[in-house]
Order: structure tokens, then C-alpha cells, then sequence
């Protein structure tokens, strides 16, 4: 699928649509620059002009006059420089003006290709404002209007459309500029040759820069490879369509989500007899004889609309290293780096919950989208300033001007997983003291402002507490963040294990009663699978609908409730079964090197030492029978 999400059908844009011209920008075929001084990067603009101006002369790559005082500086843009703001044409213009200044000076001016610039390229305009359209209302000649319009109507006759087609109907749909704007954004046009030219990663001293980030189908390709096969994608894919519309041999001439124009080609070359070499053309109709000509492009056209490139695992829309667990995301990271030789890389395209910039596995990925379109996103224009060795965030709040990047990022409550671990260990409570009886009970605390919801876990004969951080420790450890936050807490004078309680988590069982399916970015296979893995490893045979639980929206697994884990057993529990496992190699490396010592300084306070060997024995029974 070309695109992770529906788009809204465009009339207009078969109107004005021409043929593919590719422009040749600054340095253009070059993504790879190294002993650059001073780097300064910046994410996802969306047309707030005024902060991204006051963001260059903050960090000093323009003068009072506006011109290129950068010298010899990298200025890096992230991509999606248009939609929802209201100015995405200065922001282009200035930036398409400091790539030359930049050049001339010795300096350059990189801009990846974001999702929302191939979104104006390709026809997807709901998050264009009528602000943006305007900006190209003085382009837009009468003459071009009322073409259009024309077309507009006989468009609707020729396939029939109930829809008004009057004039008034037509200008309140298409707005002033809107046609211009079109126009700018084709192949052919200023601002469609440019977006067009754009690759979709750069590496610039060892640090990559994309938009969305490095899936899986970055191992498998050069950085120059990688480039080639987006822009090449991107132009195949708008002369197929250009070509195809104009022979009028797709049902409608509209410019839909090209998902749903592979579908429409698909369907058209089933139905048709024509395609067949012993077809007579006397049987067929024109339209029929029509698909049969240009059956070839039709069947290319749904190849290249399921191009892995522009889709959701593609560089420009790729969220997974963010949102998904670490040992599965950590090994994709790793290999797209090294393939196209970079050792960490900033992204921008998710906007960060608390509007600060954040490093996470180890400082090998950088989060950049502060949300800078301040009145949508009520975030902080920000950019990433590497100088010389030193890196800080410039924002331009008085307060905080230079600020160091925050490691980790934030996992609930607006805090971060070290400031949750302080919450629960030294956070107020505030209700649910009154803790009896041998079940958890939910309470309520407060950390510097934030409220949170814990389980508290009280202390008992069977030692339900110590197996609940046991299980976290050990998860932790391992990489796969599967149990809650939980930490060792004494509430009201009773002693236990205080974990986290996400909000918006739902268990598998109300998840099932409410018929709720799944969404978000990670794999729900994968996470099963680790799971099930580690039940096996720490011989739990007690996981049920309401102990298997869920964090929406991103439909992140957690797993509570330990109290029949950690045994004496070694072989592997009999209710469990290892078909279902597709045991990932750094999941099958973490558990290699498991060993008794490790594990003593694990969880050796809370688990005893048979234990743990019978734990290490239920690893090699799971490793035996996977490799069988």
C-alpha cells in the first residue's frame, strides 16, 4: 500500500495535472558529507514561518536581511515543511533561496522529503488550509479558474455524477488559489520539482537525517540506492497515473488514495476478456479495448502504488523504533545504520508529548518534532545544534534557550521512565492507603504535580510482591518491557510492590467483550511472541485474559500478575507451546547469555537460587525445542 492511511478523493487535481519533469536541485545528487563543523537541524515546520526564521537567526544561519550567515553550516530541514500552518510557501521560498546563498558560501542546505510534501505532490490536500491556498490566489488568472471549471463540468456529465456542478458550489469547493496551487505542486511545477528532487535520507558525519525513520527495507540498500529507488518510485508512480487518466482508461479520471487506484486497475484487467491473447477486439467494447491497450501500465501501476518505500515501513512515514519495544526495534536500527554507514539518527514526524527533543537507545536515535506549529500542536519551535562536538536544543522560550537533549523518552504521566521510577518510590499517596488482605489494590499518588495510578501489591507468605518486581527486573533486563514499571513500596505501614498503571489500558478480556480490534504500529505477532516466550522461560502457565493487558492507542502488551511464576520446575510448562514462536535473533542472543551470576544480580533479592537454576533450565529446554 503506497500510503498507511486513507485520502479523500481530489477533483481538481486531474484538472491541472502535468506530465513529470524532474528538477535538478543544489547538490542534488549527493547525500553523504563529512568534517562538517556545525550542524543545525530542524523538524516538521508545517508552514510556521515566523518561528522558523526566528529559529535561523537564533542559531545564526541568517542575518537581519534574511540572507545565508551560516558560511560554511549544515542547515538540515526534516521534512514536512507544509500543511495545517498557514505559511508553507515562505517557508519553502526561503529555503529553496538559502540552498543556493548556502552553496555559494561554502555551506549547504539539506531538505528530506516528508510525508506531507509527497501528501501535496501526490493530491492528499485535507491538511492544506485555505491560509496556503490564498498564498497562491494571485497566480491564479480568471482564465485558469474557469478552464477548470469547465473541465469540472464535463467531467461530472461524463461520468454521470448527481453532484451540483454550478459555479457557486464549484468556487465554495474549490477555494481561491486552490487551482495555483495545483498548478505549483505538479510535476512540472516551481514547488513540484522541487518536493520531487528531495531525498528521503541524508548522512551528514556519520548522522542520518530522515523524516519518519530507518525500517527494515533500510538494511537492504545503499544510502545512494535507497535515495534513487524513493525519487524514481515517486516519478513512475505520478506518469503512470498522469498517463493513464489522460487515456481515460481508469473508471473515474479522479486522483484517489493510490491503494485505491491499484484496486480499480486490478478490477479492470479481471473483467476484461480483451487482456487475453485470443481476444477478439470485435467482441470488446471500446472502453474494454481501452484496458486492453494499456493493460501493461495498469498492471505496473499497482505494483509501484505497493511500493514498500512510500509506504508505512517506508523511511518518510516509519515510526516503529519509537513506539515499539526495544530487542525487536534495537537489531532494525542497528543494521539500517550500518548499512548506510551512520551511527545514530535524527527524525522528526512524531511529535514528542512534553515538546522536547529525546535520545533513546543509548543516543542512537534522536526525536525531533517539538510540534513547532504552535497553535496546532501547542508546542516549541526548536532546533538541534550540533557544533564541534557540543549538541544542545536551542528553543527560543527566554527560559530556556540552550537545553541538553533529555535521554529517554517519555512513557506516561508526561515523565519520563527514570522520573516514573522516583514517582512510585517517593510520590505522595493520596488515596487507597487503606491496604488489607492478600490482592492488589489501586491507589492514587502525586509527583510534582502529576497524578498517577499504581497497583499495590501488599507483602505476603507467598511472596506475590518480590515476584512482581522480580518479573520486572528480569523483563527490564532482558529488553523486553513487558511488565509495568514496579518498584518495592511500603504504603500505611504495609510493605509490597508498587506498579505503574498506565492510562488507557485495557485487558484482553475487555478488549474482546467490546469487540475492539487491534491498531497502532507494533507488530501484535512479534509481541505475542515474546510473551509467549517469556512464560516459558520464567514458568508461568497462569496468563489469562485479564492479566495480558494492553496501552492504548499504541496497543503496547504488558503483562501483571506473577504469583504462579519463578517455580521449581525445569521443564517447560505443559500448557504452553513453542509453534507459535518466531524467536527473534537478538531475543534468542539475550537469553544465551543468560547465566546463573547474571541472574543472581538480577533477581537474586527476591528469588532464590534453585530457582534460578530451574528458570536456566526451562531456557535450554525453550532453545532445544526451537532449534529442533
Amino acid at each position: 500500500m503506497f500510503l498507511p492511511i486513507k485520502l479523500k478523493p481530489c477533483v481538481a487535481i486531474a484538472l491541472i495535472c502535468l506530465p513529470f519533469v524532474c528538477m535538478q536541485a543544489v547538490n542534488a545528487d549527493q547525500w553523504r558529507w563529512d568534517g562538517v563543523d556545525r550542524v543545525v537541524a530542524i523538524a516538521d515546520i508545517h508552514g510556521a514561518y515566523p518561528a522558523f526564521v526566528e529559529l535561523l537567526h537564533a542559531t545564526d544561519l541568517i542575518d537581519e536581511d534574511l540572507k545565508w550567515a551560516g558560511g560554511t553550516n549544515h542547515l538540515v530541514s526534516l521534512g514536512d515543511l507544509l500543511d495545517r500552518g498557514s505559511q508553507s510557501r515562505a517557508v519553502m521560498d526561503i529555503l529553496i533561496r538559502l540552498q543556493h546563498e548556502a552553496d555559494a558560501a561554502g555551506g549547504r542546505v539539506h531538505v528530506v522529503a516528508g510525508n506531507h510534501e509527497l501528501m501535496n505532490v501526490i493530491g492528499d490536500l485535507r491538511y492544506v488550509s485555505d491560509a496556503e491556498y490564498l498564498a497562491f490566489s494571485t497566480d491564479e488568472t480568471h482564465a485558469m479558474r474557469d478552464q477548470a471549471y469547465t473541465n469540472f463540468v464535463n467531467l461530472r456529465s461524463h461520468l454521470d455524477m448527481a453532484e451540483s456542478t454550478d459555479r457557486d458550489s464549484f468556487d465554495k469547493q474549490f477555494p481561491d488559489g486552490f487551482f495555483a496551487h495545483r498548478a505549483a505542486f505538479s510535476a512540472k511545477g516551481h514547488y513540484g520539482k522541487w518536493i520531487l528532487s528531495m531525498p528521503a535520507v541524508v548522512v551528514v558525519n556519520d548522522i542520518a537525517f530522515v523524516h519518519g525513520g530507518l525500517p527494515e527495507m533500510v538494511s537492504k540498500q545503499s544510502l545512494e540506492a535507497l535515495n534513487d529507488e524513493y525519487r524514481s518510485t515517486v516519478s513512475e508512480f505520478l506518469q503512470l497515473w498522469y498517463d493513464l487518466t489522460k487515456a481515460a482508461v481508469l473508471p473515474n479520471n479522479l486522483l484517489h488514495d493510490p491503494s485505491d487506484l491499484a484496486r480499480d486497475a486490478s478490477k479492470l484487467l479481471e473483467l476484461s476478456d480483451c487482456r487475453l491473447p485470443h481476444a477478439q477486439q470485435t467482441n470488446c467494447s471500446p472502453s474494454e479495448q481501452n484496458v486492453f491497450t494499456h493493460s501493461q501500465k495498469l498492471a505496473r501501476l499497482i505494483a509501484v502504488s505497493d511500493s514498500p518505500v512510500l509506504g508505512s515501513n517506508g523511511p518518510l512515514w516509519y515510526r516503529g523504533a519509537i513506539y515499539c519495544p526495544t530487542i525487536l526495534e534495537g537489531p532494525i536500527l542497528d543494521a539500517a545504520l550500518k548499512r548506510i554507514g551512520a551511527n545514530e539518527v535524527i527524525v522528526g514526524h512524531t511529535p514528542t508529548t512534553d515538546s522536547r527533543a529525546h535520545t533513546t537507545y543509548g543516543g542512537k536515535l534522536t526525536t525531533l518534532d517539538t510540534g513547532m506549529l504552535v497553535e496546532y500542536y501547542a508546542g516549541r519551535p526548536a532546533a538541534l545544534v550540533i557544533d564541534d562536538g557540543e549538541r544542545y536544543v536551542q528553543y527560543l522560550s527566554p527560559n530556556e534557550k540552550r537545553q541538553v537533549v533529555k535521554n529517554g523518552k517519555i512513557e506516561a504521566y508526561g515523565l519520563t521512565e527514570d522520573e516514573l521510577q522516583q514517582a512510585l518510590m517517593s510520590g505522595s499517596i493520596v488515596s487507597g492507603h487503606d491496604i488489607r488482605g492478600d490482592s492488589p489494590r489501586m491507589v492514587e499518588l502525586t509527583y510534582n504535580g502529576k497524578k498517577l495510578v499504581a497497583r499495590h501489591y501488599p507483602e505476603n507468605r507467598r511472596q506475590w510482591d518480590k515476584q512482581e518486581i522480580a518479573a520486572y527486573s528480569l523483563s527490564q533486563s532482558l529488553g523486553l518491557e513487558l511488565v509495568p514499571l514496579t518498584v518495592h513500596r511500603t504504603i500505611d505501614g504495609s510493605p509490597g510492590a508498587l506498579q505503574l498503571v498506565k492510562p488507557k489500558t485495557i485487558s484482553e478480556r475487555e478488549r474482546i467483550r467490546n469487540n475492539i480490534h487491534f491498531a497502532g504500529w507494533c507488530s501484535m505477532q512479534a509481541q505475542f511472541s515474546l510473551m509467549h516466550v517469556w512464560d516459558l522461560l520464567i514458568g508461568n502457565s497462569r496468563r489469562t485474559a485479564d492479566n495480558l493487558l494492553y496501552e492504548k492507542p499504541l496497543w503496547r502488551l504488558k503483562v501483571v500478575q506473577h504469583r504462579e511464576a519463578f517455580g521449581n520446575a525445569k521443564k517447560l510448562p505443559k500448557g504452553l507451546r513453542t509453534e507459535s514462536i518466531s524467536l527473534d535473533h537478538a531475543v534468542r542472543n539475550v537469553l544465551t547469555n543468560l547465566n546463573e551470576e547474571t541472574l543472581q544480580s538480577i533477581i537474586g533479592k527476591y528469588v532464590s537460587r534453585k530457582k534460578i537454576l530451574a528458570l536456566l533450565s526451562r531456557r535450554d529446554a525453550l532453545l532445544e525445542q526451537l532449534d529442533e
